[in-house]
């Protein structure tokens, strides 16, 4: 399965990738909302994992909204370091769930199994 994550944080991205990859995930990283817009286009991952401040400007939420119009059954997971910036509000547009930097891997773990239950790998 492809997992898409956006993050400016690229020593974030690099340090989650080798933990998915040994859980057989296909990782595919980008570093800015824009190119991980188009990434999403061209690659259509299942999940992402999206940063919710990104270096741009551009918030999670706007990001959010244009992954559920390109595919709304995509599951997206919103990862801040301000946690009390996300709301129920942003469940309700459609994010699956959302995540406090720094991650633990034994909660990703768990995440990622619940969301991938059921799932065809990819």
């Amino acid at each position: 399965m492809k997992i898409l994550i956006i993050d400016d944080e690229e020593s974030f991205c690099q340090n989650l990738k080798p933990f998915l990859e040994r859980k057989n995930y296909e990782v595919i990283c980008s570093y800015t909302g824009k190119e991980g817009l188009e990434v999403f286009k061209k690659e259509k991952p299942p999940l992402v994992f999206l940063d919710y401040y990104l270096e741009e400007g551009l918030t999670g939420d706007k990001i959010l909204e244009e992954i559920k119009k390109i595919n709304p059954s995509c599951r997206v997971v919103l990862i801040t370091g301000s946690p009390e910036d996300l709301s129920e509000a942003l469940l309700k547009k459609g994010a699956s769930l959302y995540l406090s930097k720094p991650l633990n891997l034994s909660t990703l773990k768990e995440v990622l199994e619940r969301l991938t239950q059921g799932k065809e790998e990819q």
